[in-house]
């Protein structure tokens, strides 16, 4: 199988901005709302040009989560893989910008269409993938002892907790319960670690 041609800078530009074109159209119109014609009108390009830089709708899908992805994980790395501040962010301490919250939207919408669609579900599970590692080499850094096995069910509790406190943004919480909520998590996470090197 023949490799990709690589691509030049100012074709990897315009797919760039394209995507970036195409997830605010996600975000304001939703999935279904968002068709190549849309996208097309938003960045000037024909639906023709589109197709010269994407296969298929799913392939712009497929790139805007890669893009969405790729910041949580710069996200985690500019922390450090510091799980105190990941239990400040998850009791919403400091608030989401409207940006996460419209892809926190955005996930979730693609996440119930890939029970009917399998392509956006193979989209979903590379992503994972590449959040996984992340969470893992996150908790290998402080636990460097622990078991694949121990390792696995870590990053998986974590990204339920992820997963299920995004969905949550959309509800209100007083700042007393976020102050509380941060210190379960903190709570948490150390009973994970714990866990983790128990097995």
């Amino acid at each position: 199988m023949m490799e990709p041609k690589a691509l030049s800078i100012r074709q990897q530009q315009r797919k760039d901005a394209l995507i970036d074109i195409a997830r605010k159209s996600f975000q304001r119109n939703g999935l279904h709302g968002t068709t190549l014609a849309v996208i097309a009108k938003d960045s000037t390009l024909s639906v023709g040009q589109i197709y010269r830089i994407f296969v298929n709708k799913e392939e712009i899908v497929e790139a805007v989560v890669n893009q969405i992805v790729s910041e949580r994980v710069a996200l985690f790395l500019a922390q450090n893989h510091d799980l105190a501040q990941k239990a400040v962010l998850l009791a919403r301490a400091i608030p989401p910008t409207d940006g996460q919250r419209l892809d926190d939207a955005l996930l979730m919408e693609i996440n119930a269409e890939s029970l009917r669609n399998p392509r956006l579900l193979a989209i979903l599970q590379r992503a994972d993938q590449k959040m996984k590692h992340e969470a893992t080499t996150m908790i290998r850094r402080h636990l460097p002892q622990v078991s694949e096995e121990a390792l696995a069910d870590s990053s998986e509790l974590i990204a339920i907790i992820v997963e299920g406190v995004a969905f949550r943004r959309l509800y209100e919480q007083t700042p007393a319960q976020r102050k509380r909520l941060m210190q379960w998590y903190k709570a948490l996470f150390l009973e994970i670690n714990a866990a983790a090197l128990s097995q």
